[in-house]
Order: structure tokens, then sequence, then C-alpha cells
């Protein structure tokens, strides 16, 4: 770079500058002579370009400039390690390049406009995560194929284009296994309902944080998060702006289309996990589409139709049995599950070796491809640990070709960069299954150790310290988030301060929360205001909760408003509320008016809040304001003002203010105009509401209407119209109608309708349609015909089972222990659990301490149970030590957690931090 001077003379070598001297961080970070630099250089050419876009009034799209800067330019990469000193000390010249070339930067040519700010339309489906067709080309079919198949839609297909656009803010999470068709389906909807709409992907939580801190757009706009559990979890801070964006008011709505996989979701959302409390209310809030597994067999004969005209359709069709993962076959899913699950030979087992230590990474947070050298590392600490001698460079090279080998366009690890530089990433349909195997698995400490060795990006590593701490292993999450915190990362600085007050060193941690409010951090501050709290230091912590609260973190004005009621100066609490309102905290509005309610001169300030809570679509506010119309009993013409404001909120959109409005006019007996409005609500995302719009329809004599509602209801796939349905049909003596609906709900997978079904059948004495019926459903891996098969065959029950348990159904789990123990088989029970908790099942891993037959025994799985990361485990492990008189491992396990292995930890360094 030392020509960099020469940067006026094109656009492309400006940026060329820019990219040149950050890619030369990663080249020379191992290098310790010149830590000061690196740490320093990127810093300075990122202020200029990412944090001072107001200046110019425009901001770079880092990623994008980089990715199309470095497309076609493989041997920049291998030409730095040979440059990489000259080339990162010419920071100055990447500086000048940057001030020079600004404006023809981010200024997009009109034939390559910036994807960030374009429709759904000019996006590449794959950039936006939609999976690669792998299934072979007929030769001969008349030209090259477009990148899509055509499209078959399905009743999750109905719901999201009924959801679509919203009248409000909305996040919209679809959920389902692996290669389901959650991103192809999101990509549809989006197409055909907001096909102008901006679409925003970011890729990092920096970016998904500015997406939605921007102020309110003049249009609407859709945010992109393709498997988002990690950017999601990335900070407290991702779900907390997330919850205000969705509950800001505006003219132009903001949908967030996020997918998840089932189990993902799961883990999010379960309170008992490590997570946020406010992403458990974000996930709340959200509405969820459920994208299932299989085609019914009306949608794989439509499937089978389209078929005709494109022959990869047809190929993937023939070659999938009847449990119609029709989808899983296009992408070549299962061609990369029979790869891995059946390898060939010392090579097919290398390569397994390799995928699995990919997956490994992942699953502990490293979700950046991993470098080579990194994935080397790791697959000989996989080797030595399962007693397999360390792989040649020949062999992991040979084994990495192999797993970067493409069959029909797919391969199990998808490879990145040049010679010399590549990085891997497992395809995510392979990384599901191998998480699932290795659920149970115990990590080797040389993993740890070679991805504590390697520094990963901040919100990585961020990830892997949250990992290390969920497994107890506190000695390498104090390295992790020591690594991202000195990198400038206030989450990860937060959650060291957390691990080293645990650890017993609280003025560390204090020292480290200082440092992040001064950094005008609110979690930060928050959080220090409860280490005063801690301290006794109760005026500091009152000034640092006011600060955090003036900052905009909302559990800081309640904490605040407490800390004042148990001080005895409840006068105060006015004032606080009053100070949160330009926050725009719904909270701090109902909280005020709560206070205000019993003085009788503030009536008309009450009502003022609450009118301006309900102009901002604050549903709460509004009910409270109809009630204090209502009890004020002014005389009006027509339609009294409760019931007007309730109509007005409902057409602007308010969010629940329909329902009311529904059941304001049923309780008068307006039920026309109760109708009427309930109609809009019948969709599939509130499906209930069919069934009470069947039910006002009953009510008001229609009853040929109401029918139709539940039968269009039941079509569409709703529980609850299909349940009243049947009942309708069964008073009315229309027995074979209701089979039928039964039936076609089987085929489309409604929890609930098998056994309804069998158990009608089963009373008319059907016993032979009922085996049938429910083998065929338990071939294709469905636990509740299992249950009931166990139920209606003795002779096969532990068959089904095991078979339902080993799926990971816990109630056949349950009932197996349970028939076990009734017929005085312990052992077998014991055995069944032990087999299942070395799977990681958690049932199971509970049920196994529970039933131990010794206090060592128990205490070993107790620790297996830390180290795999089943919750609440190191504290029920830390009460028993306690209660058997082992007060002082006790304590220091609480303190530093467990080695790997299991062991009570010693004392371990902090001076990192």
């Amino acid at each position: 770079m030392s020509d960099m001077s020469e940067a006026d003379q094109e656009p492309a070598d400006a940026l060329s500058a820019i990219v040149e001297a950050l890619l030369a961080v990663d080249e020379i970070n191992d290098a310790a002579a010149r830590r000061a630099m690196v740490m320093t250089m990127p810093t300075e050419i990122r202020s200029r370009v990412i944090d001072a876009p107001s200046a110019r009034g425009h901001t770079l799209n880092w990623v994008r400039a980089c990715t199309k800067f470095l497309h076609g330019r493989e041997a920049l990469r291998s030409a730095l390690t040979t440059h990489v000193a000259e080339t990162a000390l010419d920071v100055a010249a990447a500086l000048d390049a940057i001030d020079r070339w600004w404006p023809t930067l981010v200024a997009p040519a009109k034939d390559d406009a910036d994807p960030p700010h374009a429709g759904i339309g000019e996006w590449d489906p794959m950039a936006l995560g939609v999976h690669r067709v792998s299934v072979p080309e007929e030769p001969g079919h008349g030209g090259p194929l477009p990148a899509l198949t055509p499209y078959v839609r399905r009743r999750h297909d109905t719901q999201l284009t009924q959801i679509l656009p919203p009248s409000s803010s909305t996040l919209v999470v679809l959920h389902g296994g692996p290669a389901t068709g959650k991103t192809r389906a999101a990509l549809e909807a989006v197409r055909e309902v907001l096909p102008d709409w901006p679409v925003l992907r970011p890729l990092s939580t920096a970016e998904l944080l500015d997406a939605v801190r921007r102020p309110a757009p003049q249009r609407g706009t859709v945010i992109w998060l393709d498997d988002a559990g990690d950017l999601l979890d990335a900070a407290e801070e991702v779900p907390l702006e997330m919850r205000r964006l969705l509950g800001r008011s505006g003219p132009a709505p903001v949908v967030v289309v996020a997918t998840l996989r089932s189990d993902r979701l799961r883990q999010l959302a379960d309170p008992g996990q490590a997570g946020t409390r406010q992403l458990q209310l974000l996930l709340k809030a959200a509405v969820h589409v459920s994208v299932p597994e299989h085609f019914t067999g009306a949608q794989r004969q439509e499937w089978r139709a389209y078929g005709h005209h494109d022959p990869r359709l047809a190929f993937a069709e023939s070659r999938t049995g009847p449990d119609g993962k029709l989808v899983q076959t296009l992408t070549g899913a299962q061609t990369l599950l029979d790869r891995y699950d059946d390898p060939e030979g010392h090579a097919g087992w290398l390569t397994r070796a390799v995928i699995d230590s990919a997956v490994e990474a992942r699953r502990l947070g490293h979700s950046e491809p991993l470098a080579e050298e990194l994935l080397a590392r790791l697959t000989d600490a996989h080797l030595t640990a399962a007693g397999h001698p360390n792989a040649t460079p020949e062999g992991l090279t040979e084994a990495l070709t192999s797993a970067t080998r493409e069959v029909h366009g797919v391969a199990p690890l998808l490879s990145q960069g040049g010679v010399g530089s590549r990085r891997y990433l497992p395809h995510g349909v392979l990384e599901q299954h191998v998480r699932a195997r290795r659920r149970g698995t115990l990590v080797p400490p040389a993993v740890w150790e070679a991805l504590a060795a390697h520094e990963a990006g901040v919100d990585d590593t961020l990830r892997l310290a949250r990992a290390a701490t969920a497994r107890g292993l506190h000695r390498y999450a104090v390295r992790f988030a020591s690594s991202a915190a000195n990198r400038g990362h206030l989450p990860a600085a937060r959650l060291l301060a957390t691990l080293l007050e645990r650890s017993g060193d609280p003025q560390a941690a204090g020292r480290l929360l200082r440092e992040c409010a001064a950094r005008d951090d609110a979690v930060g501050t928050r959080m220090l205001a409860e280490w005063y709290d801690r301290q006794g230091a109760s005026d500091e912590a009152e000034q640092s909760w006011r600060r955090a609260a003036e900052l905009g973190d909302p559990p800081a004005w309640r904490e605040l408003a407490a800390l004042l009621e148990r001080t005895g100066r409840g006068d105060e609490i006015v004032d606080v509320w009053r100070r949160a309102l330009p926050t725009g905290d719904p909270e701090a509005r109902l909280r005020l008016v709560e206070h205000l309610a019993s003085d009788p001169c503030a009536a008309a300030e009450v009502r003022s809040l609450l009118e301006a809570g309900a102009a901002a679509g604050d549903l709460l506010a509004l009910a409270h304001l109809v009630r204090l119309v209502d009890d004020s009993g002014a005389a009006t013409t027509g339609e009294d003002e409760g019931t007007r404001r309730l109509r007005a909120a409902a057409r602007n959109g308010v969010r629940g203010a329909r329902p009311l409005l529904v059941r304001r006019l049923a309780a008068a007996g307006q039920l026309a105009s109760a109708i009427e409005e309930c109609r809009p609500l019948v969709t599939v995302q509130h499906e209930e509401y069919g069934t009470w719009l069947a039910r006002l329809l009953d009510e008001a004599g229609r009853g040929d209407e109401a029918e139709r509602c539940l039968r269009d209801g039941a079509q569409a796939g709703s529980g609850p119209a299909l349940e009243r349905l049947v009942s309708r049909l069964d008073r009315a003596g229309r027995h074979p109608e209701a089979d039928a609906l039964l039936r076609t709900a089987i085929d489309r997978g409604r929890d609930g309708a098998l056994i309804r079904l069998t158990d009608r059948w089963k009373r008319a004495g059907r016993h032979e349609e009922v085996a049938v019926l429910l083998r065929q459903a338990a071939e294709q891996d469905n636990p509740e015909a299992m249950r009931l098969l166990a139920e209606a065959s003795p002779g096969e029950a532990e068959r089904w089972l095991g078979r339902a348990a080993e799926a990971g159904d816990p109630q056949a789990l349950r009932e197996l222990v349970r028939r076990f123990d009734l017929a005085g088989r312990a052992d077998e029970s014991r055995d069944w659990l032990a087999n299942l908790a070395r799977r990681g099942d958690r049932y199971a891993v509970r049920e196994t301490i529970r039933r131990a037959p010794t206090p060592e025994e128990a205490e070993r799985w107790l620790r297996y149970a830390v180290e795999i990361g089943v919750p609440d485990s190191l504290d029920e492990l830390a009460e028993r030590l306690a209660g058997q008189g082992r007060e002082a491992e006790s304590d220091r396990l609480r303190r530093l957690g467990i080695d790997c292995g299991g062991a009570t930890a010693e004392r371990f360094d902090l001076t990192a931090s």
C-alpha cells in the first residue's frame, strides 16, 4: 500500500486502502509486539467510516463495500501475509482515502443499488438465506433452470399473507425444523404483499441496533433476520430496542421477519435458560408462524403438478418417502445426512470429525466462519479426546476437501476465501443434526483452549463467554469476556463484571461497571446502581439509577421508584414518572396515572395522560380511558363516547382495540355491529376469533353462516374451529362428515385430531381401523401415535414407548419408566434414563439424579449436568455439598464454577481482566 497516496485516481483504490488496512488486522492479530497498533488502528478507521455518519449525512454499508471489493480478489489476502507490517502502518493513507472519496463511496451507481435500501425483488434470494436446490437437472430440458423452483403454498403461507402488511410494527417469527422452507416462505410472502418496501438485512449486533434505532421511516420497512437466534440473543439492548420499535407509533410500520429453528426458539423463550427477560418478552409479543416439515396429500399433488414444468420438483417428489419431507429432499438435506451418518472408511470418519468440530464451535457460540488453522486445532482436540491419533496435515486437507465437495450443489461445509485464508461454515441442516447428536457430549478442554487462544469477533467472543458460564466453566468465561471487554465491547464488560463479583473480586467488578457508566451505557449504569446497592452505598445507587433512567433504561425507572418507596419518599415518585414520560415507556404513563388517580385535583391531568396514551396506540391507556368516560356518566347523543373511541382506535390499527370493541357491542346487544367488527379479526394468526364470530352468528340466529365460518377456520387449520365444528356436526347426527374433517386434520398434522378420531372410532367399535390409522402415523414418527399404540397394544407398548422416548418425547419416557417401575424392573428404568441422559435429555438427567442409588453417584450426575449446561444444576450441586457439610467447597463452586471434567475449580488468575 505504499502507493496509497495515488488513491485519488479512482474510487476503487480508495476502498482498497480502507479494506487492506483492516484486513491487515486479521493477519497480524497474533503478533504480540504489534498488539498496541492492532488495537488502535481499526478503531480509528472505523470511527471515520461507521461511527460518524452524521457529519456527512451518509453511512457506508461496510459489509457490502468490503464484499464488493474482495469479490474476485482472492490474491489480496495471500499478498498481505508478506507485507502486513507496511500495510497496517499505512493508516494515514487509508484515512486520507476515506475523506477524499467519501461522496463517491456512499453514492451507489444507478445499475447497482445498495441492497440495504432495495426492495425484496432486488435481493439475491440466496443472500437472504434461501437454500439452493440440490437435485440433478435432467439433460435436454431445454435450457438452464432458474435458481428458484415453482412454489407450492401451504397453510402457513396463507397465514403470512394475512399478517402482512401490518397496521403497526410487528415481529414475525417463522419457526420449524431445518430445511423446511422457512426463509423461502418469508421471501414469497414479502414479494407478494410488500414488494416495494425496502429490506434491511443486518449482519451484526451493531447493524441490527442501528436498524431498529433509526428514526421512524416515511414508508414501511422490512428488517430481515434469517437464522436470527444469535442476533436476538447477542446483548440485552437488542430485545429492549426491538420492543421499543414494536411499541413505536407512526404512519409507516416496520416488519421484522425472523426465522428460527424450533429448538432454538424453545431455548430462547425458556425462562430457565440463560437469556434475558427482555428477549422472552419480545418473543411473547411476536406473531409466530409454524412451518411444518412435511407436505400433506393435497399439497404433494400440487407439487407433482408443478413437477411437469420443473424436473427438479419431479425428482425430489420421486425420492421422498411417505413422510412428505419434500423440501428436505429438494435442498439436499437428506443427502447430507446420509453422507454424515454413513461415512466411508477412515477418510469418511475423519471428514465427520471435521464436521463435528465445526458444529461444536457453532454450538458454543462461534458463528463466524472458522479459519482453517482453528478448525484443524479443534479437530485434533476432538480426535485426542476420542482416543484417536491426531490427523496428519495431509489427512486434514483430504478431509476438508471431502467436506467441501458438493453433490448436486450442496456440501457439508461451506468454504469461503482464497488459498491460505479459507474459512468454513457447516451447512445449516447438518448443523442441527449434529447439535442434537452432541447435546450430551462434554466439550474437551483442548477445544476450549483452542477457542480461547483464537481471537474471534467481539459478538462471538461474548457468546463463547456465555456458553462457558452456562456450563459452570467460569475460568473460560472470564477469559472470553475479558478478551471482548478489552476490545471495548460493553455487553462483555458487563458479563465480566458479574463473573468477577461472583468470583470474589467485587471491587474489580465495580471498576468495570463504572467504566461502562462513563461511556453512557444504560444497562451498565443500571448494573452499577445494583452493585452500589449491594455494597450498601444507597446515595450512589440512587444517583446511578437516575442516570440509567435518563439514558433510557426502563427497569431503572422502576428500581428508582421502588427505592423511593422503600425509603419513605413516596412524594417524589410522581416526579420520577413525570420525568420518565418523554422516553415513551407506556409503564411510566400508567404508573403516573395510578399515583394521580386518588387526587381529585388531578382528574384533568389523568384524562390528558390517558388520551395521549390512547393516541399513541397504548391499549391499556385506551382501556382506562374508556372506563373513565363510562364512569363519568356524561350524556351523549347517538353512540356513546367509549364505543366511539374504541371504534376509532380499531380503525387506526391499535392492536387489541377491535376485540374490546366487539365485546362491548355484544354486551350491549348490538350483535349485527359486533359481527361486522369481528370479521376483520378472523385471520389465521387469530384463529380463536373465528369461533367467537361463529358464536355471535349463532346468537343472532344465523346458524348457516356460523357453520360456514367454522368450516373455513377448520379448512385453514384452526384447532378451535375444528373442535367446535365436529361437536356441531355430532349434535346434528352428521358423524361421517365429522370423521372426514378429522381425517383431513390428521393429514395436515393438527395436534389433537388423531386422538379425537381414534376415540370416536373406538367407541364405534372400529378397532381395526384405529390400529391401521395409528400405525400409519407412527411410521411417520408421530410420537402421539406411538403413545396411543402403546395403550392399544400392551404387547408392543415398550417398543412404541421406547421409540417415542428415543425420538425425544418426554411423555413417552415418563410412561415407559412408570411401567418399568410398576413391574419391579427398576434396573431397566435406570438404564433407559441413563442412556438418554448421556444424550443430553434434560428430563432423563434430572430423573437419573433423583434416582441415584448413592450420594456419590448423584453428585457425579450433577457435575455432568452442570457441564452440559442444564439450568440450575450448579446451584443444586452447591446446595447438596453444603448439606453434606462441605460448605467451603460449596462456596468455592458458586464462586469459581467447575473445571472441564466436573471437578470444583480452584482459584484461577483474574489479572487478564
